[in-house]
């Protein structure tokens, strides 16, 4: 994703989504996956963008998924909820759970009396948006961190809220390496809890790449079984050309030809086609 330049009133830096899972306070087993995006101006395609990753995330790990939206935007009226494509009685209604952060301007004691450490981000984000300058960003991360600090939170509680903390403000790489260099020793915290920005943005790259593949897996596997059904064995030579396809849009063209191929051999034809 290009790095946009920064504003005043924008997320620093060119991630957008979180992935955690997370087990459910009621004790039971299950888990969900919790897909988070963060939306700073009013856009467009917001809804359509949640429902293709959140059927993307649902068929690539087979797991219920969690939508949030985060709405960054100062405007008062733009509050999406859902996405519907339903036509000729068929379709989804998708619907999106969204949380706007200027609703709780205006309840600051409230969030300081709040018991939820993520109030405390939440002000953070506040009076970041009056800072005139990187430096000024720079102690108000520290101020931050250090209020969560007296909090007694527990140690994976507080490393996560500060590694969103780091994520949502960045800094120029000189500064940014000032500022891990006090934070670790105000903290005490070990090397791999906060990442600087190059090396987060290697993260986020691995991250991707992994999810790609992952999907690809996941169509050559979808292809082999189609054939596997319809034919019975397929033959080496077939299972070998599928393996070495590796584009998820190339791979689902696969899944089509071997849906509606009339034999093995018209498969492999098409299989040849497209390498």
């Amino acid at each position: 994703m290009a790095r946009e330049k920064r504003r005043r009133n924008d997320f620093d830096g060119p991630w957008s989504d979180v992935l955690a899972q997370v087990k459910l306070k009621d004790g039971g087993a299950a888990r969900v996956l919790c897909h988070v995006e963060a939306q700073v101006q009013r856009t467009q395609d917001l809804e359509r963008r949640l429902f293709r990753d959140h059927t993307r995330l649902f068929e690539s790990k087979e797991t219920p998924v969690f939508t949030l939206a985060l709405l960054l935007d100062e405007s008062a009226d733009w509050r999406p909820s859902s996405f519907d494509n339903r036509i000729f009685g068929t379709g989804c209604d998708f619907r999106f759970r969204a949380v706007k952060l200027r609703d709780w301007r205006g309840r600051e004691a409230e969030l300081l009396a709040s018991t939820n450490p993520f109030a405390r981000v939440v002000l953070t984000w506040f009076e970041l948006q009056e800072a005139e300058n990187d430096m000024q960003r720079l102690e108000l991360k520290l101020r931050a961190i250090e209020r969560l600090q007296f909090r007694g939170l527990r140690p994976e509680t507080f490393g996560g809220l500060l590694r969103f903390i780091g994520w949502i403000v960045r800094l120029p790489a000189e500064l940014e390496t000032k500022f891990v260099k006090r934070l670790r020793a105000m903290t005490e915290l070990q090397d791999d809890v906060y990442m600087l920005p190059w090396e987060r943005d290697g993260w986020e790259r691995g991250m991707k790449e992994g999810m790609k593949e992952g999907e690809a897996r996941k169509c050559r596997d979808d292809i082999l079984r189609i054939l596997v059904a319809r034919f019975g064995a397929v033959p080496d030579q077939i299972r070998e050309g599928v393996e070495r396809i590796a584009d998820p849009d190339h791979l689902d063209r696969l899944i089509e030809a071997a849906v509606v191929a009339q034999s093995l051999d018209a498969f492999a034809t098409a299989l040849a086609e497209k390498e």
